[in-house]
């Protein structure tokens, strides 16, 4: 028989695919493979507060050398983040402690907008630790201004690939930083 099925024992088979595969792209170590997972996984506002992620995109996951951005306009980009136009750390509150939290760029793997709830969901490494929170972002601090340089377009209007464009973290559905 043939058909849909959902739940832990169709999920295993394709988690242990996907971590066979990063094994043989060279990622070996279990934080280093639980992070590439997480980064690149299929996120949905409505099932945010259920599960951590909402399923595995292989192709993400795969693809070592570039960046995603899609935008709240529903423009989707591949390519290379370029860092912040201004130096400095971003400001947020995280929404259960309700205390303040700066998070320098170089930690930064990936920030999602849940417009369910109006947070930011960013994951981030201190230290040695990969983090996941649920974060809102200082007004100021979601004017701040980045680059990127998109190589594929998709939904994007007159946008060109190639040209390095700026964008506000205002403007920012999924930023993720899967190069790093």
């Amino acid at each position: 028989m043939i058909g849909p099925l959902s739940g832990t024992s169709q999920a295993a088979p394709l988690v242990s695919a996907a971590i066979g595969h990063l094994i043989r792209r060279g990622k070996t170590g279990i934080e280093d493979i639980y992070q590439r997972i997480m980064t690149t996984a299929v996120l949905d506002s409505k099932l945010l507060e259920a599960s951590k992620a909402t399923m595995i995109d292989m192709r993400r996951a795969m693809d070592f050398d570039v960046d995603f951005l899609e935008l709240n306009n529903g423009c989707k980009m591949r390519g290379e983040f370029r860092g912040f136009v201004t130096v400095g750390d971003i400001v947020a509150a995280d929404v259960e402690s309700g205390g303040h939290f700066y998070l320098s760029e170089p930690d930064l793997r990936r920030v999602f907008y849940n417009e369910r709830e109006d947070w930011h969901l960013m994951m981030h490494v201190r230290g040695h630790e990969f983090l996941r929170r649920a974060y809102q972002i200082e007004p100021d601090h979601l004017q701040r201004e980045f680059r990127f340089l998109p190589a594929t377009l998709e939904n994007c209007g007159d946008q060109e690939a190639d040209a390095v464009a700026r964008f506000k973290l205002a403007d920012v559905h999924d930023l993720m930083l899967a190069s790093r």
